[in-house]
């Protein structure tokens, strides 16, 4: 076992609640929680028997030293496995059972020596004859397992909480750990300089990475250790927007339930044109914890490197930000931009180039050569480009400079830069 990798025993006496806590530590993202009674079971029954009676102790050991050496390998040092029936559980039910059991337990030695045990708590199984059938009896096999485990020199914790997401909490805390979660980051306009110290280091830490389009090699390169797929999308590429997001939202689930630290890096901002939402729903119908990491969203990047203040006291005390789809607004829609623009406000316009004299031609009746359109090209890059001209002039203003995508548009009384 490689020495980044750790078995973690929960046990307990029937009825305790293990299925249900190792499934919400599964939920939290701490291994693949398995249990070993079950993939005993299961194998028996593929192999065309009819399940493991509990008693036959000498066929469920050699069962069970084949599972844990060949089936329960973790590939992630921050990952946890946590296996329900532990081996020292076998002699504590032989005890119970008085059955003679013929097996060397030092083959059994590669687990952590702190055990997690869960206390009967009254759901014990009384329709199987081959369980306790009482309290009294889940209780009495509980504490034989509970001494079992402290006699052969583990420490034995009693698990607290008053439900299963309490005493996972209460497991993560005794081990100095914190919920993994699928990590949606904002990696701003492409300088890796304007990561938060939140996305940098979620990055770093990765060890899978689906990046969009527009993230640059530069933020990439961050990581040279985490796998990386590229997801993005590109206008005119044919693919059904809805099957791809179907097709991100999948592979980010398996890859965070194969144990691995999933961060979903998306340019800019993941809440602004990022999509986001629509994988964070995903998330938490699977019941999947996520969470989103702001970034500087390109419009707002454009705005800091011009020197074009968005909102500045007696001069604009607002700002809209848009898509080409502006240009398909109502009549009355432009006319109320119309309005905000000649009261200062500055509208900044994502996706737009491509779209830029249809736009140009809406907005005409409603502004006039107070109002500037500034376009910005690779905004937070090396090869950063811009022009700037009264929105009367435009396209042609801004079409005279070789402009490569994306491009960024502020446009409005105050969308000219400083100078």
């Amino acid at each position: 076992m490689n020495e980044d990798q750790k078995h973690i025993i929960i046990t307990g006496g029937p009825g305790s609640g293990k299925t249900t806590l190792i499934n919400q530590l599964e939920r939290m993202g701490f291994g693949k929680a398995e249990e070993v009674h079950r993939k005993i079971i299961q194998k028996e029954q593929n192999s065309g028997g009819n399940g493991l009676p509990w008693e036959d102790f000498e066929r469920f050991a050699v069962l069970a030293k084949e599972a844990f050496n060949n089936n329960f390998q973790i590939t992630h040092s921050s990952c946890f496995l946590f296996h329900d029936r532990g081996i020292l559980d076998l002699e504590a039910y032989q005890r119970y059972y008085a059955k003679d059991l013929e097996i060397s337990f030092e083959e059994f030695r590669n687990y952590e020596k702190t055990v997690f045990w869960l206390k009967p708590n009254g759901s014990w199984y009384r329709n199987d004859p081959q369980r306790p059938q009482s309290l009294e009896e889940a209780l009495h096999l509980g504490d034989l397992i509970y001494q079992n485990y402290s006699e052969k020199g583990y420490e034995v914790v009693e698990v607290k909480g008053k439900n299963s997401k309490e005493k996972a909490q209460f497991i993560l805390n005794f081990l100095g750990l914190k919920t993994r979660k699928i990590n949606i980051v904002g990696a701003g306009p492409g300088d890796p300089d304007l990561l938060t110290i939140k996305a940098h280091r979620l990055i770093l830490e990765a060890d899978i990475i689906f990046y969009d389009n527009l993230v640059s090699a530069a933020i990439l390169n961050l990581n040279e250790k985490a796998e990386k797929i590229y997801v993005g999308k590109k206008f005119g590429d044919g693919r059904n927007p809805v099957e791809r997001q179907a097709e991100i939202n999948q592979s980010m689930e398996e890859s965070y339930r194969e144990g691995k630290h999933v961060v979903r890096l998306k340019s800019g901002d993941p809440y602004v044109y990022g999509r986001a939402a629509e994988e964070v729903r995903y998330m938490k119908d699977k019941g999947l914890p996520c969470e989103v990491i702001p970034g500087i969203t390109a419009g707002l990047a454009a705005a800091c490197s011009l020197n074009i203040p968005l909102t500045e006291r007696l001069r604009s005390s607002s700002f809209v930000f848009c898509t080409a789809h502006t240009a398909d607004y109502s009549d009355e829609q432009l006319n109320a931009l119309g309005e905000m623009m000649a009261q200062g406000a500055n509208l900044v316009m994502y996706m737009g180039f491509t779209s830029l004299k249809k736009i140009c031609q809406r907005f005409s009746p409603y502004v006039d050569d107070s109002i500037f359109i500034t376009a910005v090209s690779n905004v937070g890059r090396e090869e950063e480009a811009w022009v700037s001209c009264p929105i009367t002039e435009a396209p042609e203003g801004i079409l005279s400079v070789n402009l490569a995508l994306p491009v960024i548009f502020i446009i409005g009384k105050n969308a000219k830069p400083i100078v």
